[in-house]
C-alpha cells in the first residue's frame, strides 16, 4: 500500500488518464486493488477477481440508481434495473442477437453492409478511417437490423454525438444530450407509428402488443441500441487498426491468415478495450478482502484493468494473439453482459477480413502516431489511411 503522503489519485479528466491510463491501473491492482477515492467519493475496483465477483452478485450489488447518467438520457432501461424487472425485459432484445437469431438473415445482412463500405474504399487516396469505415459499418448495420433506413445512418450518428459526449463527460452537455434525444425519440416514433414491419421493431411492436413493454419502452430501448450497438463497435475496428498499424509484422501475418486474424481481434479486445468501466451501488454494508464496503457507496469497476491482471494472464501487457488465456471482461460478464457481444465479434472479425482481402497494403497517412485515448468511449482522435 502506498503511504499517505502519497496516494494514490485517480483523475478521469486529466490528460494525462485519457491518453496513458495503464501504469494507474498496474498500480492499483499490486497497490491497492480495493480502492478508495475522496475525490470521487467512491470505490474503484481493479483485480479481475474481485470485478468478477460484484458482476455475478446481484443480490448486494445492484445497477439500479436514480441519479445514473444512463437514466437520465433514456429513462428506465434494462442497463438501469435488476431483479424481476430485468429477467422480463432484457430477453425481448437478448432474443434478438442470439446465434440462432442471427444466422436468420442477420450474418448475411451484416456481410453485405460491410462488402458495400469496403468496395467504397479508393485504393491509393487518403482516407479518414474512423467517418469513412469505422463508424459507418456499425452505425449502418444497427440501423437496418432495428428495421430504420440504412440512408439515415450517419444523420443519426450525428445527432446522438451530444449524448456520447455526455455519457463521456457526465458535467457536460446536458441540455444538448437532452435535446437530442427528444429529436430521435420523434424520429423513432415516426417509424414505428407508421407500422414498419421490419427488423428488430417488429417484434418489439409485438411486445407491446403482448404488454411486455409500453410504447415508451420500445421508444427508449431503439434509442439505447442505436448508441449502444454503434458507439462501442466503431472505436474497436479503429482501434484494432491502429493496433496493426503499430506492428508490421504481425500485421502482415494477419492479412495472410484468417484465423489468425480473428485470435488478433480478440486480443485486441482484451488489450484495448472501447470501453473501459461499468458501475455499481452496493446495496448493503459488503466485506471484500477485508474491506467494508459501505451500503449506497458506488463502486466502479475498471474492467479495462481486470483484462491486463497479472494473476490472470503471463504478460498481460504485451498484446499476444496467440495467448491461451482468452477470456477477458470486455463484454463484462453475468446478467448485464453486452446483449450484442455476438454481433461485435461478427462486425469486426468480418469487417477485416473483408479489408485484407480487398487490399493488400495499409499505411498511415498522417504523421502523428494514433494514440488511442478517451474517457468514458476510447479511440485515436484521427486516423488517416491510404489503402493499396
Amino acid at each position: 500500500m502506498r503511504s499517505e503522503a502519497t496516494p494514490l489519485v485517480i483523475d478521469y479528466m486529466s490528460t494525462e488518464f485519457r491518453q496513458d491510463p495503464w501504469p494507474l491501473y498496474t498500480a492499483l491492482r499490486q497497490e491497492e486493488p480495493i480502492h478508495w477515492s475522496e475525490k470521487q467519493q467512491c470505490y474503484f475496483l481493479s483485480k479481475f477477481k474481485h470485478i468478477k465477483q460484484i458482476l455475478l452478485d446481484t443480490e448486494n450489488f445492484t445497477v439500479e440508481h436514480p441519479f445514473r447518467t444512463t437514466r437520465h438520457l433514456f429513462g428506465s432501461t434494462i442497463i438501469d434495473m435488476d431483479g424481476k424487472k430485468h429477467s422480463e425485459r432484457r430477453p425481448i432484445m437478448s432474443n434478438q442477437f442470439k446465434p440462432s437469431a442471427m444466422q436468420k438473415g442477420m450474418e448475411d445482412a451484416v456481410r453485405q453492409v460491410i462488402k458495400r463500405i469496403v468496395d467504397g474504399i479508393p485504393s491509393g487516396r487518403e482516407v479518414d478511417f474512423i467517418q469513412e469505415v469505422a463508424i459507418p459499418i456499425p452505425m449502418t448495420i444497427i440501423m437496418e437490423a432495428i428495421g430504420l433506413p440504412a440512408e439515415d445512418a450517419m444523420w443519426v450518428y450525428h445527432k446522438m454525438r451530444p449524448i456520447i459526449i455526455h455519457l463521456d463527460n457526465p458535467k457536460s452537455h446536458f441540455q444538448a444530450a437532452l435535446e437530442a434525444s427528444d429529436e430521435l425519440y420523434a424520429y423513432i416514433e415516426n417509424f414505428v407509428r407508421g407500422g414498419t414491419s421490419r427488423g428488430m421493431i417488429a417484434h418489439f411492436r409485438a411486445a407491446v402488443e403482448k404488454g411486455q413493454w409500453t410504447q415508451e419502452d420500445m421508444n427508449r430501448h431503439i434509442l439505447l441500441l442505436l448508441s449502444a450497438g454503434s458507439e462501442t463497435t466503431a472505436c474497436s475496428i479503429a482501434n484494432i487498426m491502429a493496433i496493426l498499424l503499430d506492428k508490421p509484422e504481425e500485421l502482415a501475418r494477419v492479412m495472410e491468415d484468417g484465423e489468425y486474424l480473428k485470435s488478433a481481434v480478440q486480443e485486441s479486445l482484451r488489450w484495448q478495450p472501447p470501453l473501459h468501466t461499468t458501475t455499481r451501488i452496493c446495496k448493503k454494508d459488503y466485506e471484500l478482502d477485508g474491506v467494508v464496503i459501505p451500503k449506497g457507496k458506488f463502486v466502479i469497476l475498471l474492467l479495462a484493468s481486470a483484462n491486463r491482471d497479472e494473476e490472470m494472464y503471463d504478460n498481460p501487457a504485451q498484446w499476444i494473439p496467440s495467448r491461451k488465456e482468452k477470456a477477458n471482461l470486455s463484454f463484462s460478464m453475468g446478467s448485464h453482459n453486452c446483449l450484442g457481444f455476438n454481433l461485435a465479434k461478427l462486425e469486426l472479425e468480418e469487417t477485416f477480413l473483408q479489408l485484407f482481402n480487398r487490399f493488400s497494403g495499409v499505411k498511415l497517412a498522417q504523421k502523428e502516431r494514433p494514440v488511442i485515448q478517451g474517457q468514458t468511449f476510447r479511440i485515436p482522435q484521427k486516423l488517416l489511411l491510404t489503402f493499396s
